[in-house]
């Protein structure tokens, strides 16, 4: 009897696992070029407060709703030619205002949806190549603030304030080959820095740094 019942339960644990794993299936769309991306090479991607998706490709930025794929040349009042064609790298993102934030060759633009207009935020603080613009990555925190790593400072978008303030100077890595990533740890509050030799993590409040090698 025993034995009975725990066949009969056996078959019916399979039974239920089947369902469930047929209830979890995925259907997987491969979109390319050929349905409107602007590149088969898209760099991220990132879905915004209204579930708009905007791709980073080779060839620019591109927003899709689902169904179509609209270039940047079509957005509301959006004529800025060279960030139109221009590649654009990880990452996307979205501030408080609902402004998209992308990231190109050194410099971000971030372009307002409301007006069309474009912004372009250059950081020229490389001590061997003083004109050359040198922002290599950037982050958003909890409260809306962007932090863009250089290859030799921290800086700190202040939401609030639509301010930039040189927030803590890092030690410079020679090779500009291997760029700086930053990462925002909301459980920690801190950040994360990824280099060419080390990992650090940085405490937003006290700037204290622990670094692993």
């Amino acid at each position: 009897m025993f034995r009975q019942l725990f066949i009969i339960s056996f078959l019916l644990f399979l039974f239920s696992f089947r369902i469930d794993a047929q209830q979890q299936s995925y259907v997987f769309q491969h979109l390319t070029s050929k349905d409107g991306l602007a590149s088969d090479n898209v760099t991220c991607i990132f879905q915004d407060s209204k579930g708009f998706y905007w791709l980073g490709t080779e060839n620019g930025l591109q927003k899709f709703d689902g169904k179509n794929f609209t270039p940047a040349s079509s957005f509301n009042g959006f004529r800025n030619a060279r960030v139109t064609t221009q590649r654009v790298g990880y990452p996307v993102l979205e501030d408080k205002q609902g402004d998209i934030w992308m990231h190109h060759a050194g410099f971000i633009s971030v372009y307002h949806p409301r007006t069309g207009q474009i912004n372009r935020i250059e950081i020229a603080d490389d001590s061997m190549h003083p004109a050359s613009p040198n922002i290599q990555n950037f982050c958003k925190d909890e409260q809306g603030n962007m932090w863009i790593v250089t290859g030799e400072n921290i800086y700190k978008y202040d939401s609030h304030k639509s301010k930039l303030d040189l927030w803590l100077q890092i030690e410079k890595i020679s090779n500009r080959l291997n760029p700086t990533h930053i990462l925002y740890d909301v459980n920690k509050k801190a950040l994360w820095l990824a280099r060419e030799r080390d990992i650090s993590m940085i405490d937003i409040i006290t700037k204290k740094k622990t670094i692993f090698k």
